[in-house]
């Protein structure tokens, strides 16, 4: 109804029986794969590559941009006829210790076919995980539209400057905050990398809760070498985890100093009175705590 140019498409769940691959899209791109949502993709990281794997097309070009690649995923492509693109062997990228005047890093990119693109800018925080998205942006750009790959002012523009709300968003307020979604264990590694680029802070301060499908201790075991103080957040949802669950999950990690809120407001207080002014409060754990946390912090 739209009329739009270029339809970009999220997979919910999966790939391979989401409803979104109905559609035969024109490029299929995979950031990495990591355990989550086991109950309905399956155990390991094969079976759910080959989930992922789904939303491939025979001679349309996919992206991957990890290593290594799961069989599942070069097995699917090359049974289908995909054309597969991978980070490290069809497109990388190089980042230098260089701190450009404008506080942001410098960074470069290379793709097999398109050459390469100097003069990059990133963010101070960007850890590896945001270098691999960029570089999988760039190697699809470089066969969808490839003369955008000399709008370096473009590219800056969306890669040094676009920040979504609650993926590693920063808020000045009462204290330093940080809201993530992160869910599983694989974006807690990328959470905490990226809070190891920031100058260090007195204290920090978790406001977390996970929903009931989650896996509560390795989540929280990935952060707690960085945090100072947890505070474990009650939520009114069908899906949330129980206290007595969090509880188990927080003493199961190692972690038997922690607080309890009964909701999303009454944490973020305590989180508040608890943290010295030179804190950090980091929320993290689900959709459901960092949108809260939007509105207490009177972005929503």
């Amino acid at each position: 109804e739209a009329h739009c140019d270029t339809w970009i498409l999220e997979v919910g769940l999966g790939g391979r029986l989401d409803a979104v691959n109905v559609l035969a899209a024109d490029l299929a791109l995979i950031t990495t794969i990591g355990l989550d949502h086991q109950d309905w993709l399956g155990e390991t990281v094969e079976e759910i590559a080959a989930e992922k794997a789904g939303i491939m097309r025979p001679g349309r070009p996919a992206f991957y941009a990890d290593q290594p690649v799961p069989a599942a995923i070069r097995n699917h492509a090359a049974e289908t006829g995909t054309p597969l693109a991978v980070l490290g062997s069809d497109f990388s990228y190089h980042t230098t210790s260089e701190k450009l005047a404008d506080g942001l890093r410098s960074w470069s990119w290379q793709g097999a076919a398109a050459g390469g693109i100097g003069g990059l800018k990133a963010p101070q925080y960007w850890s590896a995980a945001q270098y691999r998205d960029a570089s999988l942006v760039l190697a699809a750009l470089s066969v969808l539209e490839p003369a955008l790959l000399a709008e370096l002012a473009a590219l800056n523009a969306v890669f040094a400057h676009s920040r979504p709300d609650g993926r590693f968003q920063q808020v000045c307020a009462t204290h330093e905050w940080i809201l993530d979604v992160a869910h599983n264990p694989q974006a807690a590694t990328v959470l905490r990398a990226q809070l190891e680029t920031l100058p260090s802070a007195a204290a920090t301060t978790f406001v977390t809760t996970l929903l009931a499908d989650k896996a509560v201790t390795p989540f929280v075991a990935v952060l707690a070498p960085i945090a100072t103080r947890w505070i474990v957040a009650g939520i009114d949802d069908p899906r949330a985890s129980s206290s007595e669950r969090m509880c188990a999950g927080m003493a199961a990690a190692g972690i038997d100093d922690f607080e309890y809120a009964a909701t999303p407001e009454a944490a973020f207080r305590l989180a508040e009175r608890l943290t010295p002014p030179t804190g950090r409060i980091v929320v993290c754990g689900s959709f459901r705590i960092v949108a809260p946390a939007l509105q207490w912090l009177g972005l929503y």
